[in-house]
Parts: C-alpha cells; structure tokens; sequence
C-alpha cells in the first residue's frame, strides 16, 4: 500500500501560458524577457513552503536539535498546516 502525502498543490501557481512572463530586463541595449517556470513544472510544494517559513521563522530551535530533527520537526508543522487548511 502507497502512501501519499498531501504537499498542498504549487507554492507558487503559474496562469496561462508556458511561461509567466514578470518584465523585460534591459541592459547595455540588449532586452531578456523574464518569467517563472514552465508549466508542467510547477516549483516547489505548498508543503515545501511551509516547511522552509518554519525553519525561517525560528519555530525549531536550531541550537537544541540537529539538522535532522528540525527539518522532520518542520516537515510535521507543515503537514499539520496543510491538514487545517483542508478542514476550513
């Protein structure tokens, strides 16, 4: 039996289109369109979003638990965010 973890859709999700075109950068003459990346590669997770604003955020002590533990602890934090997010 496979288990799925909920990671809560795209952080970041992209509107139509292959790519989200943000601006044009303009230097010495020369123009680069920017934007965000393609569509069927969405970025990191909701879930990974919410880990990484915990560890950010000082909810885990970092100097009380090794690296290990904090990203499980933040991991956990994120599922439980997730989980009460669905329950609305």
């Amino acid at each position: 039996m496979t288990t799925t973890t909920n990671d809560g859709g795209p952080a970041f999700p992209q509107s139509a289109g292959n790519f989200v075109n943000t601006g044009t950068i303009r230097q010495s003459g020369a123009s680069t369109t920017v934007g965000g990346p393609p569509k069927d590669k969405p970025g990191m997770s909701l879930r990974d979003w919410y880990a990484g604003m915990v560890l950010s955020g000082g909810m885990v002590n970092l100097q009380e638990h090794t690296a290990e533990e904090a990203v499980e602890t933040s991991f956990d934090i994120a599922d439980m965010m997730l989980k009460e997010r669905d329950s609305q």
